[in-house]
């Protein structure tokens, strides 16, 4: 459970600071708390992001129609980049999970119980390896030497 802690706060981390750079380059006031803010709720899957996007999109309206169109841009490239390239090679080095296995759980976690069954599908699929691993791979060598020994 540890690692997979780490790994969303290296997501929070992700996004803060992208967000902190996109905000500065487009000129958005309160840049700094919006991207804290981001980075905060990005632990919250799903619902996190959501209000990160309708803060930020808020506050860019006011400003300008211009500020708004970047800031929808820079959420959805993104959470595309985080769920294609980041999400699996963040889950891979901080859980041991190949970033297919936590593509898969993702999708299974979010058809079957809908955005709670996405956020427990990774730590889940985490737990599944660890225990497949101790009680399948690691009681093989004893169970054939115990097996060699009669």
């Amino acid at each position: 459970m540890r690692n997979w802690l780490i790994g969303q706060a290296l997501f929070m981390l992700s996004l803060g600071l992208s967000s902190l750079l996109v905000y500065w380059l487009l000129g958005l006031r309160y840049f700094y708390l919006l991207a804290m803010f981001a980075g905060i709720a990005n632990i919250v899957l799903i619902a996190g992001p959501i209000c990160a996007v309708v803060l930020a999109s808020a506050v860019a309206l006011l400003d300008s129609p211009e500020k708004l169109v970047g800031v929808i841009v820079f959420f959805a490239v993104y959470f595309q980049v985080e769920s294609v390239f980041l999400s699996p090679r963040i889950m891979k080095h901080t859980l041991n999970l190949a970033p297919l296995a936590v593509i898969i759980a993702l999708s299974l976690g979010g058809a079957l119980a809908g955005v709670l069954g996405a956020l427990i599908s990774v730590p889940t699929a985490a737990l599944v390896m660890v225990l497949a691993d101790e009680y399948l791979v690691q009681r093989k060598p004893a169970a054939s030497a115990a097996t060699a020994a009669e």
